[in-house]
């Protein structure tokens, strides 16, 4: 079963990466809920919604190969790579390692925690080339390639998944921790994110603003991944998300990731007929990356965006290690398919006219 995404007929999305189209029903369940809160009240509504948001993260922790109780719920990927961080027991003179791919946000997280240490840079993408780093930081995806990385290692690992979870496969992956979004690959609403915690290091992660939902004046910090949860919340994401997560596991985990790498690499050997493109042609992702030589990528964005054709404009500063100029992406979930490469490639062509 493909996953499907409103839109308007007049445009083609290709901006999965960036932010997924939501179902019909994601959207009925985030106004439902919203409709709730104003008849009731938002703390009714909350409490009348705590299996949905349980359930929700037993879907989430299914999808990593990791229980519900070790999910926590948070704002994005970015604030929770930060708290990860943050909540880091560094020893004096630690090495922090991060591939020279890395997300331009994480990688300034990591430089502000690199003040305790040293940071590392791997110049290769697989992070079993860590060496004696005390931390690794990766994504199974970054977000300007479309290519799949080693992230298994004996060194411990904090995973970004916001680029992965949903788009290929994630399940089993070992982690200190790993950090995600809803908004992407997922299907999900914006403003929601998680945070999961691996039970051998959940007691020694220390966050530095707990709240009266996160620790308590007697015990301290909540156990495992509920140190990281905030009171404060947007609870029809949080519906939408959940609706969004049981989509994808009534599809089928492995059957989803299938369909978007064999677009993926179908839209890819089209787009290079076309366009210069920046990954292997057979690379098993959603996410192709060109170029139009000798013309500016947000000159050929706006040129693809008035014939009716989303994809996104990637600058250097996403990966300032691993980019020497921008990029165009574009990203193809369950509801693209080949019709939309073709308006794609046509797109591109004309563009190459002009």
């Amino acid at each position: 079963m493909k996953l499907d995404g409103l839109a308007s007929p007049e445009v083609i999305h290709l901006e999965a990466a960036s932010a997924a189209l939501v179902s019909q029903a994601t959207l009925d369940a985030q106004v439902a809920h919203l409709r709730r809160e104003a008849a009731v009240g938002p703390s009714v509504a909350a409490a009348e919604v705590a299996d949905v948001v349980a359930g929700l993260r037993d879907g989430l922790g299914a999808l990593l190969g990791l229980r519900g109780d070790q999910v926590a719920l948070i704002e994005n990927a970015t604030r929770g790579m930060a708290s990860v961080l943050d909540a880091f027991p560094f020893r004096p003179g630690a090495r922090v390692g991060v591939l020279r791919s890395e997300y331009g946000s994480t990688r300034m997280n990591l430089e502000a925690a690199a003040a305790r240490g040293e940071l590392v840079v791997v110049e290769v993408d697989t992070v079993d080339q860590a060496g004696d780093c005390d931390l690794m930081v990766a994504s199974p995806v970054p977000s300007h390639r479309g290519v799949l990385q080693s992230v298994q290692s004996d060194v411990p690992v904090v995973l970004d998944v916001a680029q992965a979870a949903g788009h290929v496969a994630v399940h089993g992956l070992r982690a200190v921790a790993w950090v995600g979004t809803s908004r992407k690959w997922l299907r999900g609403p914006r403003g929601v994110g998680l945070v999961a915690v691996s039970d051998e290091w959940a007691d020694r992660l220390a966050p530095r603003f707990p709240d009266l939902d996160s620790a308590s004046w007697e015990t301290g910090f909540a156990p495992g991944a509920a140190r990281f949860a905030k009171y404060e919340a947007t609870y029809a994401g949080q519906v939408g998300l959940a609706n969004a997560v049981a989509e994808l596991h009534a599809a089928g985990v492995e059957y989803v990731t299938g369909e978007i790498s064999a677009l993926g690499r179908r839209a890819r050997a089209r787009i290079a007929e076309v366009a210069e493109v920046h990954e292997p042609l057979d690379s098993p992702t959603g996410i192709v990356t060109f170029t139009v030589p000798g013309r500016e990528p947000a000159d050929v964005r706006r040129e693809l965006r008035a014939a009716g054709v989303v994809v996104s404009l990637i600058p250097s500063s996403r990966a300032p290690r691993d980019m020497e100029g921008p990029l165009l992406r574009a990203s193809f979930h369950t509801y693209n398919d080949d019709s939309d490469v073709e308006a794609l490639v046509a797109a591109l062509a004309q563009t190459n006219a002009v």
